[in-house]
């Protein structure tokens, strides 16, 4: 399973269609790289990119949103060399409140389609694993009652 199947346009070519959106949304409609992240499939380090390399600014990290960006989790999940803080304080420091509109709780539905895909199939691997573990009852008769009881095998 992909774990960014929401980016699909993520390396994918820029038209100048696409260029021309980005532009406006965020010059004139002051969006951050997480919402046109959003609006275009990219990941907004990608969007923070095309700014750069459109020379709208001259680093990656002066784009719009992109501190929030890098104190989300989806950047942690992106990036993956962060290390996971074992203490819940620590973990609180680091998450920022993004302003809840509408592209985010779409993304972050997204987010939570692709945990649950996770979820299901670490599932399915502990049904199979239950299931070897009852291959191993056998039934067990009692010769004087000719009654059956089930017995785990590694009992005998």
């Amino acid at each position: 399973m992909e774990k960014f199947a929401y980016y699909d346009r993520s390396g994918k070519p820029w038209s100048e269609e696409e260029d021309t959106q980005l532009l406006k949304e965020y010059n004139e409609d002051n969006m951050d790289i997480i919402e046109i992240g959003y609006i275009h499939r990219r990941t907004p380090g990608g969007i923070a990119y095309r700014l750069k390399r459109l020379e709208v600014v001259d680093n990656s990290i002066d784009t719009r949103g992109y501190e929030e960006y890098q104190a989300s989790n989806l950047y942690r999940e992106i990036v993956g060399g962060a290390k996971r803080n074992k203490s819940k304080e620590k973990e609180q420091t680091n998450i920022v409140n993004i302003k809840k509109t509408t592209p985010t709780l779409e993304l972050e539905i997204a987010q939570l389609k692709d945990e649950m895909r996770i979820i299901k199939s670490t599932l399915s691997e502990i049904h199979s694993l239950l299931k070897a573990v009852y291959k191993f009852e056998t039934k067990v008769v009692d010769k004087n009652t000719k009654k059956g009881t089930f017995v785990n095998s590694y009992l005998h």
